[in-house]
């Protein structure tokens, strides 16, 4: 028989991953915070150039890292749920690969945009880029989810996907608006979806993570119950 893995700590990874997520939403309105309460003068030229956009490629790899960890192992103990897994796992990791490449071009747009001149013309497709990871990252978390032995976690799976893709596509439409200071509402709609999908997937993740625990969790003896 194979060493005992751990399902269910692959889903406390991807909960991590949605956890820095949820910093990543803040992290703008806390710079903003920031900046607001920076002494007269204005905030340094250091804040612009290398604080602010390291901040947010920091918190990107930490999402990247703890989300490649929790489905790799999802992966490699996916014989914990069952022999059936083995076509959902296939489609997961296919979804997973297109996820990554997308989010990696993704990240490296950013850091042209953060840190090269000229580079804005990078941003409509940095947008097209979120939605296509978006929206592959919810396929393969749907697709996980909905095998775990815990009632309920498929239909509430299925809602924090279309969140994720109805708020990533309002996004995707709304961005390039918000830069000629219109759209806001459907930028701030997409920001929501978004952030209510992230949260509901987290909550999700460790729901089923306790699940998963207590199916595996030894029975106490009759003995321990009753005291011997």
């Amino acid at each position: 028989m194979p060493a005992r893995c751990s399902t269910e700590h692959g889903l406390l990874f991807l909960a991590g991953a949605f956890g820095l997520a949820l910093v990543r939403f803040a992290l703008p309105y806390l710079w903003d915070a920031v900046m607001a309460a920076t002494p007269a003068g204005g905030p340094s030229l250091s804040l612009h150039t290398v604080w602010i956009p390291i901040s947010g490629l920091v918190v990107d790899g930490g999402i990247a890292v703890l989300g490649l960890i929790g489905f790799t192992l999802l992966w490699r103990c996916r014989w914990e749920l069952g022999p059936e897994n083995a076509a959902w796992s296939g489609l997961t990791q296919l979804a997973l690969l297109v996820a990554v490449v997308a989010y990696a071009a993704y990240t490296l747009a950013g850091v042209f945009l953060g840190f090269v001149p000229g580079a804005a013309f990078l941003a409509p497709w940095r947008s097209l880029l979120l939605f296509v990871g978006a929206l592959f990252v919810g396929a393969a978390l749907y697709w996980t989810l909905s095998h775990l032995p815990a009632t309920g976690v498929a239909p509430a799976a299925a809602v924090a996907f279309a969140l994720g893709v109805a708020g990533s596509a309002l996004l995707l439409v709304g961005t390039p608006g918000l830069r000629r200071g219109e759209a806001l509402g459907v930028h701030g709609a997409g920001l929501g979806l978004s952030l209510a999908s992230s949260i509901l997937w987290l909550v999700l993740c460790v729901w089923g993570s306790q699940r998963l625990r207590e199916r595996t969790a030894p029975s106490p003896s009759p003995g321990t119950v009753h005291g011997g």
